[in-house]
């Protein structure tokens, strides 16, 4: 599968120390990023079996605790019965609660994610016009191809990780609705709105603390994992990237070890379509 990563012009320094950043969710310029909408800490089924269960429940030790004095205005049986009411009654209150404190708990998540989890977006695609104009300095960056199969995008801990490997984004016309109880994580780190369905975006997201590399610029933290020059296929440069740039770019990279295989693309404004067609290249 062929996936590729936008890059401003300023940006070849990445193909000598192979530093690439996988970045907190609050710095992407999509405002609903892990921010799904959670309807509930838990279903009314759940909640209810759960209160069933509560009330069940043996209160022998929490009445030995009581002062004498209650005690003796209230048998043990009596102190049983009571708190089984007491629970049982609160089932509507307790739902109202749980909805309200929803939102709270979405700010935590965030907060949470923001620290501990970076991610790399990628796209299928290196001809969108979109994507060059705003990820690749208005056409004058370029992008870099990257091996799927690679050793890099494939680190997961065990079967069921569903961090250090790559996910494809699904789009929605809805936000989804999640329940914490039982959360679809495709819901909470793999869904965007429609209007990005253009990017074809596929992610990897892996714990911060991994990291090559952290540098703080300003209050803002960036971390930076090493990849392996084997992980990069190809090297397209934008329609209107200076050819002296493109060119160092080049010749750097094909004569570097461990790079020997990279292919090379230009892409050009198409003469009679809103398109770019990409025309291979070699250096010299």
């Amino acid at each position: 599968m062929r996936l590729f990563k936008y890059f401003g012009s300023n940006r070849k320094s990445i193909l000598e120390d192979r530093l690439i950043r996988f970045s907190q969710p609050a710095v992407f310029n999509d405002p609903f990023e892990f921010l799904p909408y959670i309807e509930s800490i838990s279903t009314d089924e759940e909640f209810d079996v759960a209160l069933i269960d509560a009330a069940g429940k043996d209160y022998s030790e929490l009445y030995e605790s009581l002062q004498v004095q209650a005690k003796l205005n209230m048998s043990k049986e009596d102190f049983h019965e009571y708190m089984n009411n007491v629970l049982l009654k609160l089932g509507p209150l307790g739902k109202q609660m749980m909805a309200a404190l929803a939102p709270h708990t979405q700010k935590m998540l965030y907060e949470e994610w923001n620290k501990n989890v970076g991610v790399l977006c990628l796209s299928e695609k290196n001809d969108d016009l979109l994507m060059w104009a705003h990820y690749a300095d208005s056409h004058k960056g370029f992008a870099m191809e990257f091996d799927s199969t690679s050793d890099f995008f494939n680190k997961k801990l065990r079967v069921d990780d569903s961090l250090r490997c790559l996910r494809k984004v699904k789009y929605s016309q809805k936000r989804p609705a999640i329940v914490l109880s039982n959360p679809n994580e495709e819901d909470f780190f793999l869904t965007k709105s429609s209007h990005w369905e253009y990017e074809a975006e596929w992610r990897m997201m892996i714990p911060l603390a991994d990291a090559t590399k952290s540098i703080t610029v300003g209050d803002e933290s960036i971390c930076l994992f090493e990849f392996p020059k084997d992980a990069v296929k190809s090297i397209t440069f934008g329609a209107k990237m200076i050819e002296a740039a493109s060119r160092e770019i080049m010749n750097d990279v094909a004569f570097a070890e461990g790079y020997e295989n990279v292919q090379f693309f230009q892409a050009k404004i198409h003469p009679t379509h809103y398109k770019l067609t990409l025309e291979e290249v070699w250096p010299y």
